[in-house]
């Protein structure tokens, strides 16, 4: 498998949509029940090349006659910025950002994750009962569901009279 003029390989985009499409998937559709995330997705990636190619062509040809100079040579293009201001990427820029918005996701979706499992949400005193209910069932014991009663004024039960 060759690759194309712009320098991405067929392979490349193909893994970049799967990437892509997994991740919308996994943390937008089942969220909202929406396809809509993933049908933009797929026209994004149908869309023809040439008219990103005609875009940054021009633009490029734009900053070059405004005086602006070009990125410097001694910059890996891995380092250099997704695409100049105001130019759209190239096809190889996409498929970089392509690939770093699914991990993204990926990665927001096990930070929350993560937050969650540590209870973050829940005030102090929720999270310890929770934390000693988790300990007491590995352990093999189960706590009584005993509901809290509040407590009175003076930190009993309430009044001795009555």
């Amino acid at each position: 498998m060759a690759p194309s003029p712009s320098g991405v390989s067929p392979a490349e985009v193909r893994s970049a949509l799967r990437a892509v499409l997994r991740a919308v998937d996994r943390h937008l559709t089942p969220v909202s029940g929406n396809q809509q995330w993933r049908k933009e997705v797929l026209a994004r990636f149908r869309a023809p090349a040439s008219t990103t190619e005609e875009q940054s062509s021009a633009s490029a040809s734009a900053s070059a006659s405004s005086g602006a100079s070009p990125a410097p040579s001694g910059i890996p293009t891995w380092a250099r910025p997704i695409a100049p201001s105001g130019s759209a990427p190239t096809p190889a820029q996409a498929i970089v950002m392509a690939r770093e918005w699914a991990a993204l996701a990926e990665n927001i979706a096990k930070h929350k994750e993560l937050l969650l499992s540590y209870n973050i949400g829940l005030d102090v005193d929720e999270r310890t009962k929770k934390m000693i209910e988790a300990t007491a069932r590995r352990v093999g014991f189960a706590l009584p569901d005993a509901p809290v009663k509040p407590r009175g004024p003076r930190g009993g039960q309430g009044s001795a009279q009555g």
